[in-house]
């Protein structure tokens, strides 16, 4: 995996990356929402204008962005699972890495 996720603003895009292919038992097809919050540290860029394809209005995000579930819709195809950029400093974030890690560290 390279240093980046792409992303695309436009949500008709999602046919051609979901695909219409058959499906292993047990799997699903997902498309995200993104939500991104003015306070995000980690960079990310609108790449639309120099993307190999340019009516993919292509959005790159590094890759240790952090996204919190906000929701997930199981009854689309794709499902709909929407994310919310995060803050690593989050508080949320910080009491589940204790709970799990048994220790206050960061990412």
């Amino acid at each position: 995996m390279n240093g980046f996720l792409s992303t695309t603003l436009d949500s008709d895009m999602v046919g051609l990356y979901a695909g219409d292919e058959q499906i292993a038992e047990g799997y699903r097809r997902a498309k995200f929402q993104l939500q991104i919050s003015k306070k995000i540290r980690q960079p990310y860029a609108y790449v639309g204008n120099c993307s190999a394809k340019k009516n993919e209005l292509e959005v790159l995000f590094s890759i240790g962005t952090i996204w919190r579930i906000e929701s997930v819709k199981y009854d689309e195809d794709p499902c709909t699972i929407e994310l919310t950029s995060c803050d690593e400093l989050d508080s949320q974030l910080m009491e589940l890495l204790k709970k799990y890690t048994g220790d206050g560290c960061t990412l």
